[in-house]
């Protein structure tokens, strides 16, 4: 048997675990894209150092 405050108290805990889901949610995804952002910049800056150990090598090829 449901009484008013039974289903008030069900409706509080639904809210506040859609309330969590949401904030998890939010935190989860921002968490993703700061991993995606990070990994981005990490391949960026590989691409310039391999860039520049190349050109490093020319230039001491040249020498020779």
């Amino acid at each position: 048997m449901a009484t008013s405050k039974t289903t008030a108290a069900h409706k509080s805990v639904i809210e506040a675990r859609n309330k969590a889901y949401k904030e998890y949610k939010s935190n989860f995804f921002a968490c993703v894209n700061e991993i995606n952002t990070h990994g981005d910049n990490a391949s960026y800056d590989e691409e310039r150092w391999e860039e520049k150990w190349h050109l490093s090598l020319q230039r001491i090829q040249n020498l020779h």
